[in-house]
Formats: C-alpha cells, sequence, structure tokens
C-alpha cells in the first residue's frame, strides 16, 4: 500500500508546493521590502528531501528554485568559487524560464578576479534577473558587474549595500525600465543613476540618490518614500534655484529623517512638493521642522495629511507654533508627535468653535523624554480627554455635537495616549514590558493627576488645611505642614534608594532589613481613605519593581516565600490596593500599557468595551496588566 505522501497527484502536490512558496514570499515582504532569499530556501527546498517522488515532482516545479543560494564573493569564504558555480549549474536549468532571484556580497579587500567566472555566469541570465540585492563597494560593481548595464528588462527589485568606494558614481541601473522597489543602505558614495519612471517604493539611508536630485528626476508612480539627510551632506548641489522642485505626484507615503540638526534651507524637504501625501514622519534632533513642514504645504499647494509623526523639537520656535500646522491639516486622522506646549494642547481642547483644530482626529500620541511633566500640563491633558475621547464617533448617534451646530463641522471621537521614552534613561535596554525589571523607569506623567476631578480635590484639600492650619499655633502649624508630604512620594524615594542598582555600596543584608521595614510601615499606613495618595506617588509600579527585584533577585536562592516574606507583604499590600480601587473604578479612566522601550498611558472613556471587565481594567489602572508572574501570587 502506498504512503499517503506518494498518492498525492503531482498537480495536487504542485499546488500545495506553490502555496508554500507564495506563504514564505509575502510573508518576508511587508510594504514592498526586500525578500530574504534564505527564509524562501528555508521553507521551499525540504520539500525535495522527503522522498523519491517527491524530487521528481519538485524539479518539475521551476518556481521553487528561483531564489538561488547567495553568492559569496569574499576570499575567505570555505566554498570555493568553482563549488559555486557548480552550483549554480545545476539549479538555474531548474528554473526554466522563471525570473531569477540573485544575491551577491563582498567585502571590500575582495579579490574579484577569482570569482569572475561565477559573475559572468550569472551576468548572462540577467535579462530574467527580477530582484537584485548586492553588498559591494560601487566600484566593484561598476567594474565587475559592468554586463549587465543595458540588460536589465526584468528588474523590479534592488537591494544595495554599499561599502565604502572612495565616492564612485554607480551607474549601472540607469536602464532598468521596470524599477518598482529599491533599498539602499550602507556609506554614502558619489552619484546613483537610477531609472524612477515606475519606482513604486525607495528606502535610501544614505541619500545617494536624495543628494543628487535635479529639476528633471520624475517619480510618476513613486507611492513610499524613506530617505535619511546624512549630516555631512545636505547641500543639493543640482536644486541652486528657488524655484527649483522635485515632484512626487502619487507619493503617499514619506519617511524622512536627519542625521543632526534639521537643514534649515538645503535638506530633502525643502526641495520635495507632494500634492498626494498621506502619511508623513519626521525625526530630526534639532531645528525649525513645523515652519519647514509649513512651507512644504505651500510649496504643495496642499496636504491632504491623515497621519503626521514628529520626533522633533516643535516648542523651540515660537514665531511657527504647532497648532499653526495643524489648521493647515484639516484632515489629520492620527498624531504621534513629541509632548507639545501647553497652549498648543489648550487649543485642542476647544471644541466649540467654527475653527476647530483637527476635527477628525482619531487618535493622539505624546511622547516624553524623562522629564517631568508640570501640573499645568496635566491639568491641560486632563481636559483634552474630556474634551475629546468622551465625544460620540461620526454617525453613532442622530444628535450631533454641539460643535456641530449651526453648520459646523463634527468633532470625532478620539485615542489618547501619553508615552514616556525609556531607550535614553535605562541601560542595559529592556527586553520585557511590565514594571517587573532590575531598573526602575521613574514615570514622567502621573495618572492620577489626569483624572478630571484630581484638581477639585486638590483645591478642596487645600482649603481644609488652611482652616486647620489657623487654628493652630506656629509650632504646631510647621508640624502639620510637614506631614502634609504623602508617606507613600517619601517610600517610593526610599525603596529606590535601598533596592535599586545605583547604590550598591549599601549591604544585602543592610538592604533586606530596611526594605522589610518600609513594606511594613506602608502596610500599617494604608487604608482604603488613602488610595488616592497610595496612586498619586505612583507607588503601585514601584512596588511591582520592588517585587520583581524581591523574588528574582534579592533573595538566596535557598530562599522560602513565607507568609511574612517581604515580596508576600508586597503582593498582599498591592492585593489590598486592588480590592478598594475596585470599589470606585468608575472614577478612574488612565491604564498602563507598557513595551520594552515605553511606559504608555491610555485614556478609557466611560462605556468603553474594556470596562467590563473590572478585574483587567483593576490591573491595567495599577499597572499590573504585563505583570503576569506577579498576578499569579495574587
Amino acid at each position: 500500500m502506498k504512503a499517503f505522501s506518494q498518492g498525492v497527484p503531482p498537480e495536487i502536490l504542485t499546488q500545495i508546493f506553490e502555496w508554500i512558496y507564495l506563504v514564505a514570499v509575502r510573508v518576508d515582504n511587508p510594504r514592498g521590502q526586500p525578500v530574504d532569499g534564505k527564509h524562501v530556501r528555508r521553507l521551499c527546498w525540504p520539500v525535495s528531501q522527503v522522498c523519491k517522488y517527491w524530487r521528481e515532482v519538485t524539479l518539475a516545479a521551476p518556481f521553487l528554485w528561483t531564489y538561488l543560494p547567495t553568492i559569496n564573493l569574499d576570499d575567505d569564504e570555505l566554498s570555493s568559487s568553482s563549488q559555486q558555480l557548480e552550483c549554480l549549474k545545476a539549479l538555474i536549468p531548474r528554473t526554466r524560464n522563471h525570473t531569477l532571484h540573485i544575491a551577491a556580497v563582498s567585502a571590500t579587500e575582495t579579490d574579484f578576479d577569482k570569482c569572475l567566472e561565477v559573475v559572468d555566469y550569472i551576468a548572462e541570465y540577467s535579462e530574467r534577473w527580477e530582484s537584485l540585492f548586492v553588498r559591494a563597494s560601487p566600484d566593484y560593481l561598476e567594474e565587475y558587474f559592468g554586463e549587465v548595464r543595458g540588460y536589465l528588462p526584468g528588474l523590479e527589485m534592488l537591494k544595495l549595500e554599499l561599502l565604502d568606494g572612495g565616492g564612485t558614481d554607480l551607474t549601472l541601473f540607469g536602464d532598468a525600465p521596470n524599477l518598482k522597489f529599491v533599498h539602499i543602505t550602507g556609506q554614502p558614495a558619489g552619484c546613483l543613476d537610477l531609472d524612477t519612471q515606475t519606482l513604486l517604493h525607495l528606502y535610501d539611508d544614505t541619500a545617494i540618490l536624495m543628494h543628487n536630485l535635479r529639476p528633471t528626476h520624475e517619480f510618476p508612480q513613486l507611492n513610499a518614500l524613506d530617505v535619511i539627510d546624512t549630516y555631512d551632506t545636505f547641500y543639493y548641489s543640482n536644486l541652486s534655484d528657488v524655484e527649483d522642485v522635485v515632484l512626487f505626484p502619487v507619493l503617499k507615503i514619506l519617511d524622512y529623517s536627519c542625521g543632526e540638526e534639521f537643514p534649515a534651507d538645503a535638506g530633502f524637504l525643502n526641495f520635495a512638493k507632494t500634492p498626494a501625501l498621506e502619511e508623513l514622519s519626521v525625526t530630526a534632533d534639532v531645528g525649525d521642522t513645523i515652519g519647514c513642514l509649513m512651507d512644504l504645504h505651500g510649496r504643495s499647494g496642499s496636504l491632504p495629511l491623515k497621519h503626521l509623526r514628529l520626533r522633533a523639537e516643535i516648542n523651540d520656535y515660537p514665531e511657527h507654533p504647532f497648532s499653526d500646522l495643524l489648521k493647515l491639516l484639516p484632515d489629520i486622522e492620527s498624531l504621534d508627535i513629541n509632548f507639545p506646549d501647553i497652549c498648543d494642547i489648550s487649543r485642542l481642547t476647544i471644541t466649540q468653535d467654527p475653527n476647530i483644530l483637527a476635527p477628525r482626529l482619531k487618535k493622539c500620541s505624546f511622547i516624553c523624554y524623562g522629564n517631568m511633566v508640570d501640573d499645568d500640563a496635566h491639568h491641560l491633558i486632563s481636559q483634552l480627554a474630556s474634551a475629546r475621547c468622551s465625544l460620540p464617533s461620526r454617525g453613532s448617534s442622530n444628535t450631533p455635537h454641539p460643535a456641530a451646530q449651526d453648520g459646523e463641522g463634527v468633532v470625532e471621537s478620539m485615542e489618547l495616549f501619553l508615552h514616556q521614552d525609556l531607550t535614553r534613561h535605562i541601560s542595559p535596554p529592556r527586553t520585557t514590558s511590565g514594571f517587573g525589571y532590575g531598573q526602575y523607569g521613574y514615570p514622567a506623567i502621573l495618572p492620577i493627576r489626569l483624572e478630571p476631578w484630581y484638581y477639585q480635590r486638590k483645591k478642596d484639600q487645600a482649603a481644609l488645611d488652611s482652616v486647620y492650619n489657623d487654628a493652630l499655633p506656629r509650632p504646631s502649624k510647621r508640624r502639620w505642614q510637614s506631614t502634609l508630604r504623602s508617606v507613600y512620594s517619601k517610600a517610593v524615594e526610599d525603596i529606590c534608594i535601598e533596592v535599586l542598582p545605583e547604590y550598591p555600596e549599601v549591604q544585602a543584608d543592610v538592604r533586606r532589613r530596611r526594605v522589610a521595614n518600609l513594606i511594613r510601615e506602608l502596610q500599617s499606613r494604608y487604608n482604603a481613605e488613602n488610595l488616592v495618595n497610595f496612586l498619586e506617588a505612583n507607588t503601585s509600579t514601584c512596588l511591582i519593581c520592588l517585587a520583581f527585584i524581591l523574588k528574582d533577585q534579592f533573595r538566596d536562592s535557598d530562599d522560602k516565600l513565607d507568609d511574612d516574606s517581604p515580596y508576600i507583604r508586597v503582593v498582599r499590600l498591592l492585593r489590598q490596593v486592588k480590592m478598594d480601587l475596585m470599589k470606585r473604578l468608575d472614577e478612574f479612566h488612565w491604564i498602563w500599557e507598557t513595551s520594552p522601550d515605553l511606559y504608555s498611558l491610555r485614556y478609557i472613556p466611560d462605556g468603553h468595551e474594556m470596562r467590563k471587565d473590572c478585574d483587567k481594567f483593576a490591573n491595567a489602572v495599577l499597572g499590573l496588566s504585563d505583570d503576569v508572574w506577579i498576578l499569579g501570587d495574587f
């Protein structure tokens, strides 16, 4: 009786193999990125080794063999050029007349003369090349791959990793009429002559093409562009006239970054014209980014932007406030920007005006880089959430928002996120999410201060304190004022001093005693009436970090987690806080979400789907959601 694998008809087996091939190519090719041929071969070639019958079917399926092994042109590679040539001569005939995917790598000191036979052999098939990946210097490419110039009619995908080539111009691809995806990395070189008529996606982090633009360059089909302005080559020598522009008529996605200071008058954005741009990302350390984008808008006639990401200082040039840019972008749907000036936040809170900023905004993210956000900013963020995050979405209700009356536009309900970048303050970089980590990143934003009732509560408390202080004699008044400082803020400071690695001089046994005393004091002082004070100091996130250290680093391997151990005491305290929180969960709207690089706060409005699971929502408010290791001990 035949095995099942041998009973499958060859046409069905071929279809299965084709499905495997398509999955391998598509999974490895997001947004037109170069395909990793090794990944394709890893999935496709093993099917030829199952049995003799399967091998016969695979040999009759030419598409399986089109991603050829990487050709190593290095002197010190184990496989000799003759072995590689023999392999290619066996594989290429299997592909019949199908297109080929070529990859070749070398070092700058490679002796190409030893590899000429291999290069010449694959060059014979250049008219069938569909994709090409080469890691080499431009001068080597020009010298040894020169035979393919003008013989690349089917080349659609080109990936270049340029090694140092002494500024040699690269002209091989000036006549490649079907190029659609080009990906260039490595060291800046001379000029790149590239046929751009059919380009759909261009990634140029060397600026080898962008820094040699001419007004005659045409990009009639380019849809996505990633470009980096390198620090020492901002000067666009071929665009000297103030009227010179380079038109990108259908460009929808632009990711732009520069190495150091944003080029005020000589960068790529100063010459681009992008009338169809919908998604823009700009990364720059310093410079007048907002002014440049406003000029881009004017030069393009308009910018139908829907998505804007800015990793740039947007508050350093008061003559160009961010809100002025937003006035030009009425269709914007998502913002992801550095923390803006409080005046810009205030303008976003206005929903009762004919000229509402960003009326279609659906997602708004602000990111800060370590500095503590002040009370005014907390208060305005709270107002922004109340004004823009609790509105009915467009079409979800027959009753318009007040801003929609008298012919005015409807304001979308938006999601609001606040991020704190951790990459600059925690070393080595984190590899996991959550607060359970060996280092504590002090949150720059305090979620409790973002609640709409917080500031009224603070005013009421201040009034009560004033009355009580006036009734006390002066010495007692000073003692009372000294107790106003939250015991939890002091506890957070002390825990960080005693436990975290910035203070290695403290002996381990001394630390244990001090931490145990701190935890006992917190337990004895805490009650349900102190919940707000507890959360105001971010005590919960600090205790999660402490619990992680106690469980995994701060105790000997033979210690047992008995009921009186510091770790169990922390768990017990957090569990009590969670129980108290769940009794008044409706008052809270901000939850923690974390990643290895970010602490994030997200606003959850009343009626949100997430609120239906009170247990999970309470975990998220306390910052426990991404620390499953501690939830198991609850």
